[in-house]
């Protein structure tokens, strides 16, 4: 009994991490994939600048946009 728990189990995980997984794909009417790049570093917002424009460059199907809020705080 207990490898069919196991194997419904994994088969469980499996189904899971596909559910992620597709709803991490976002896609706009281009066809480009967008990601939200979430960070709250206002001294590392210009660093990461530079290498969004590097990888967006580089990557043309994947857009990359960062969310920087002024403070930390806002999120509450």
């Amino acid at each position: 009994m207990w490898k069919w728990v196991q194997k419904l189990s994994v088969l469980a995980a499996i189904f899971l991490l596909a559910i992620v997984v597709s709803a991490c794909n976002k896609e706009n009417a281009s066809g480009k994939v967008n990601i939200e790049f979430f960070q709250n570093k206002p001294e590392a917002k210009g660093s990461f600048d530079k290498l969004i424009a590097q990888f967006n460059q580089e990557h043309p199907g994947i857009e990359v946009t960062q969310v920087n809020p002024p403070v930390a705080e806002t999120c509450y």
